[in-house]
């Protein structure tokens, strides 16, 4: 379909779970341990750090709880419906439900992106033309680089699961030219912080 020039911002409504922050500063502390021993070994770990991702600065001049450093914490995009906005905003993200508005190339996970053209994508439009994407905070901890056109999903969940990555970077700006995705299998790693409601702008 047509591809709009910009995404036009309504409004940004901040959210506020207490349980949720909970969980993910618990997660942000065991985070940190691990980091301590300093980075992942042996495997194909790009090294990337939150400064190298798209997002980085952007918020720097509002009045927020600054990201972790010491986690890689990064904000970063996830594009949904004014349903499932409200339902992450109450409930958290849910493992269960992931993939069910897109695909998962990259196995069952929760898809974020550093680009907001990316999670447009992934949006739904209410009956105003509204849509709604979510700008979370998530800690990237070691980063399992993934640059491959069809992965082994079970590889790569295995190893943020059981391995010691903490999420998997899908770089599909090389294997595809679009945009690289941030894919979590643990909610925890992730505190959604704002429901951005925009529309779409097309050039005439």
């Amino acid at each position: 379909g047509e591809v709009p020039d910009r995404l036009i911002l309504q409004r940004a409504d901040m959210i506020h779970n207490a349980q949720q922050w909970i969980e993910f500063a618990a997660m942000q502390e065991d985070v940190k341990c691990q980091l301590r021993h300093g980075p992942a070994d042996g495997g194909p770990s790009c090294r990337i750090e939150a400064r190298d991702v798209l997002t980085a600065g952007v918020l720097d001049g509002l009045p927020l709880e600054p990201l972790d450093a010491n986690t890689n914490s990064a904000w970063l995009f996830h594009g949904t419906s004014a349903q499932g906005a409200k339902g992450i905003a109450q409930d958290d993200f849910r493992l269960s439900l992931a993939g069910s508005n897109a695909g998962t190339l990259y196995g069952r996970g929760i898809y974020l992106a550093e680009s907001c053209t990316k999670s447009d994508e992934y949006s739904e439009s209410d009956k105003d033309d509204v849509r709604y994407m979510l700008l979370c905070r998530a800690n990237l901890g070691n980063v399992y680089y993934c640059d491959e056109r069809r992965p082994n999903a079970n590889t790569l969940i295995h190893q943020c699961t059981q391995g010691e990555y903490h999420c998997v970077l899908g770089d599909r700006a090389k294997t595809s030219g679009t945009f690289r995705e941030f894919i979590f299998y643990n909610e925890d790693l992730i505190y959604p912080e704002f429901i951005l409601c925009y529309k779409r702008h097309y050039a005439q």
